[in-house]
């Protein structure tokens, strides 16, 4: 026996387990639109609900270590550790969980909590010492990098070999900023040696997979791009 279709009157044989027309289910009173705002909806309270718990998990935890530390040891000291990195953490999925889709919030914010934990690390092991010299520009140049690669993916229409070709890039730049940093934290002077090697054998890499991938988007495959 036939049925009809309670969103559009189409009459809809035996077999058919939805609507051809408007793609909703025979027997279920609720529209296809309808399900999806509901499920988003649900979805995001899930996940708001999630970042409460991660919230009230956390502080707990900081607070109870807090509390072990000074009964065990009369002081405060190595909980300090423990809670600035459960702190970062639960900050780190705060970002995640309200400006994940905002590149212009979530890079110098994460990179805030960066750091802040490192000199907070720095400061409870003697003092800064490193923090200014080595973590501070490593991390900025870390996160303007990530940055930068997102927002290059971003623009970029078809994605494919060129993706890696660009990553590669930007590790390439970070392993000279890292050498820059540290010859100059640990000798006070700048000798390039490994990075250049690194560049020397990773930007034609680069240069071939974004040559490779804007080849093969005017309709060459691997096959015919290397005469195979």
């Amino acid at each position: 026996m036939a049925t009809i279709c309670k969103h559009c009157g189409v009459e809809l044989s035996q077999e058919m387990d939805k609507c051809p027309l408007c793609g909703n289910l025979p027997g279920d009173n609720k529209p296809i639109r309808d399900r999806k705002k509901t499920d988003a909806f649900g979805f995001l309270k899930r996940s708001r609900n999630l970042w409460e718990a991660f919230g009230v998990i956390t502080i707990t935890t900081i607070a109870l270590t807090i509390l072990i530390n000074f009964i065990v040891d009369k002081t405060v000291s190595w909980s300090l550790f423990v809670a600035g990195g459960l702190m970062c953490a639960w900050l780190y999925y705060t970002i995640y969980h309200f400006a994940k889709h905002y590149i212009a919030i979530w890079a110098p914010a994460a990179l805030m909590v960066t750091l802040s934990n490192l000199m907070l690390i720095d400061a409870l092991t003697g003092g800064l010492e490193w923090f200014v010299s080595l973590a501070l520009p490593l991390s900025t140049a870390a996160f303007l990098l990530a940055a930068s690669f997102t927002f290059v993916t971003n623009m970029i229409k078809y994605q494919g070999f060129n993706v890696l070709g660009f990553a590669l890039l930007h590790i390439i730049a970070f392993c000279i900023v890292c050498e820059i940093f540290i010859k100059m934290h640990l000798h006070s002077t700048v000798n390039m040696r490994w990075s250049i090697f690194v560049a020397a054998s990773g930007i034609p890499v680069a240069i071939m997979l974004i040559f490779i991938h804007y080849r093969l988007n005017r309709g060459n495959d691997l096959k015919s791009f290397f005469h195979i």
